[in-house]
């Protein structure tokens, strides 16, 4: 049976010759046709001090469920792997070769011109920090009319501002003569640079084939630098192709393939709402591990199988009574210090020591976080508070200051007229990882490094809330004899 084709190619021309000077980029997809992706995603972060670098392996994958003449259904997923792990290794139906960072499967709608969305509540925005738990950048949103090099059109995107592609020219890739896109999106501050808030930049590079208006190369970088900085503090780039020729399966694999798809989305619906109370709905938690079991000993693995597995691993640890692994934050929605998941390490210089310090350095017990304008007409009562809390609760607690400014001589002042007994850090680069959006801000880590609450501000009422908080993830008292 021959699919159903998005955009049904006999509409259009017959092919557009490579020599041609303009091109109709519409996408066509077709019912059980499948576009597979790998490459990788690496971000490096060195404002004010901190230093970090993170690498993933990201496979993308999209499986065209139906399609006619309007839209196209389509189930889309990335998995996230680190760097290390080893790539193309078969998943068997007991777990996948390489451990997995993120899985994240969606079914997604795509219109006649590339436009990407899905259901409500669903989040499909590409993070400004992070790797993408979701990636469909090889979906480009094309006008209808036959484009030029030099053509231009702008896409709006929700909460955003507007992104503006162009036709770069022309390139082949892997032998395959494409169309050179690039798409550019920047915050205001960026060009040129504002002194009062940061600023980020986003330009998205993707190659592709005309005839079929299919994605071969993908290339995204993203940039975010400090208030009145010319040069970036952290940069993120992403890089992937496509793996194989765009494959058509038969009926009887693609409805395999499709089978898979649909029992994932099912098995993680069906655990969404048993994970906020596991110990009540334990029951229920103990028949979904059943069904998900019996799916993996009696079906044939697809390549869609790993996103089974991934709700098997949530589901197993809330049997056994552990938190449920939670997935990888996106920045796009929220900030990445999220409450209920773990405080991202940094490497940043200490004011009073001039070596650099870790986060990690501090883990096994609560600590507090202390993130101030050195300058402020509060923050001698505010480091005064946090004084307290330091001799109060050690050696059980550790208070941390973050000095948002590189005023040197200010911060080591304020620190020997005070008498801090605690560390003070560069904090300036963790305003976005730790969304420090205004001084001060107070936050409270639990023994295990995870976020548990935070306060912005300061009032009467702070110090209470920050206490009160910190008392909850105190150790236990030991018993008396």
């Amino acid at each position: 049976m021959v699919p159903t084709v998005f955009l049904l190619a006999c509409v259009l021309a017959p092919g557009q010759p490579a020599a041609r000077s303009d091109w109709l980029l519409l996408p066509r997809l077709g019912r059980a046709q499948e576009l597979v992706y790998s490459g990788t995603f690496v971000e490096e972060h060195s404002g004010g001090g901190v230093q970090f670098k993170r690498s993933y392996r990201v496979e993308a994958r999209a499986l065209v469920l139906d399609a006619n003449a309007r839209e196209a259904e389509a189930a889309v997923l990335t998995v996230l792997r680190p760097r290390e792990a080893a790539p193309g290794r078969p998943v068997t139906p007991g777990g996948s070769a390489a451990p997995s960072s993120s899985v994240r499967l969606e079914i997604v709608k795509v219109d006649a011109q590339g436009r990407v969305s899905a259901e409500p509540g669903v989040p499909l925005a590409v993070p400004l920090e992070g790797p993408p738990t979701l990636e469909h950048g090889f979906l480009v949103q094309v006008p209808r009319q036959r484009v030029a090099v030099g053509s231009t059109w702008p896409v709006a995107e929700e909460g955003r501002p507007v992104r503006k592609w162009t036709v770069a020219g022309t390139e082949p890739v892997t032998g395959v003569s494409c169309v050179k896109l690039e798409g550019t999106q920047a915050s205001d501050g960026w060009d040129p640079p504002r002194a009062d808030r940061p600023a980020w930049r986003r330009v998205d590079t993707v190659w592709l084939a005309p005839d079929s208006g299919t994605a071969y190369r993908v290339e995204r970088v993203v940039e975010r630098r400090e208030p009145a900085r010319g040069e970036s503090s952290y940069r993120a780039v992403l890089r992937y192709e496509l793996a194989a020729p765009p494959l058509h399966y038969p009926v009887r694999l693609f409805e395999a393939y499709r089978a898979e798809v649909l029992r994932a989305r099912g098995f993680a619906d069906s655990a969404a709402p048993l994970m906020a109370d596991p110990a009540r709905c334990r029951p229920q938690l103990d028949a979904l591990a059943g069904r998900i079991a019996y799916h993996l000993e009696h079906e044939y693995p697809t390549p869609y199988r790993e996103a089974v597995l991934h709700v098997q691993r949530r589901v197993e640890a809330a049997r056994r009574g552990e938190a449920p692994p939670a997935p990888l934050p996106d920045p796009a929605t929220s900030a990445a210090a999220l409450p209920g998941h773990k405080a991202p390490d940094f490497l940043a210089p200490d004011f009073s020591t001039r070596q650099s310090a870790r986060l990690q350095r501090w883990a096994g017990k609560p600590v507090v976080m202390v993130f101030y304008n050195p300058h402020s007409p509060t923050t001698p009562e505010l480091l005064r508070f946090a004084r307290t809390v330091s001799a109060a609760y050690q050696p059980n607690v550790t208070v941390l200051g973050l000095a948002m400014s590189d005023d040197a001589a200010a911060v080591r002042k304020q620190i020997a007229e005070l008498r801090l007994p605690f560390p003070v850090l560069n904090g300036l680069g963790l305003r976005q990882s730790y969304a420090v959006e205004a001084t001060p801000k107070l936050m409270v880590l639990d023994a295990t490094g995870t976020v548990r609450g935070a306060v912005t501000g300061w009032g009467r009422e702070t110090p209470h809330e920050v206490v009160e908080e910190l008392k909850r993830w105190l150790p236990a008292p030991k018993p008396m004899r």
